[in-house]
């Protein structure tokens, strides 16, 4: 933790047990931390969950995210037993916090689910299967004063999350493939509507269009998209898929 006025370190937290894997295109470990409530959350990188008090570094809580940081483990004591480099795919979702519940990557594919967390103890309170890209971090989105998930998925679907019950809202499916992070404003969300132009002859795999959609607690209505033309393409290949704001 840094002094915003001074610059100075206030403290530091340090935690054994973590796995450096090497530096390919996207095998990173990308997962920030979020504070809430004089408590900072943090993630390390084999998936053990830390709760840290935000004025002087003293540790609250510890957990785990499960079958991701068994995983890690195991990957970590092979690559120990043959000294080769430890790979695997990067981990980008960061944490965030919605409703006073810490929201948890689970990094289970390449649509990761999401947990709710209890930011008191870290206790598990709910899980949404699939819920977000593993490229993306969960948008908080805020309505009628109280705070909403909004998330889009590698696999076509944009869905609402009731943060505090787990419950999803709604969901609109047979999108296109949306790899970046939403930015929603009071009314409007953008996501990859898709374009039903293959991106080669014959491609099962297809350009990105991006559509506008209104969005309430009752659900999502497109109000526009542009033509499926051409110039109105958007990437949704490695490496350019997750890049718009």
């Amino acid at each position: 933790a840094i002094d915003a006025k001074t610059g100075q370190t206030l403290w530091k937290a340090v935690e054994p047990g973590g796995l450096n894997r090497y530096m390919g295109k996207r095998q990173g470990f990308c997962v920030s931390p979020a504070w809430h409530d004089g408590a900072v959350f943090s993630m390390g990188t084999t998936g053990r969950l830390y709760a840290y008090a935000a004025d002087d570094g003293s540790k609250l809580w510890e957990t785990n995210i499960g079958d991701a940081h068994e995983k890690a483990l195991e990957h970590k004591a092979e690559v120990l037993e043959r000294k080769t480099l430890p790979g695997g795919m990067g981990w980008d979702v960061s944490l965030a916090v919605a409703g006073g519940v810490l929201i948890v990557p689970l990094f289970d594919g390449t649509d990761v689910s999401l947990r709710g967390v209890d930011v008191k103890n870290g206790k598990t309170l709910w899980n949404v299967e699939q819920a977000c890209s593993r490229h993306a971090t969960p948008a908080v989105w805020t309505h009628d004063g109280k705070e909403y998930v909004v998330t889009a998925t590698v696999s076509g679907k944009l869905m609402l999350i009731d943060p505090v019950s787990g419950n999803v809202l709604w969901t609109v499916e047979d999108l296109g493939p949306n790899h970046f992070s939403l930015t929603p404003s009071e009314r409007y969300v953008f996501v990859n509507g898709g374009s039903r132009t293959p991106r080669k002859p014959g491609d099962d795999r297809f350009h990105g269009l991006l559509a506008a959609y209104r969005i309430s607690t009752d659900g999502a209505k497109q109000v526009w998209q542009p033509p499926d033309e051409e110039r109105f393409y958007m990437p949704t290949w490695m490496d350019s898929c997750a890049r718009r704001a």
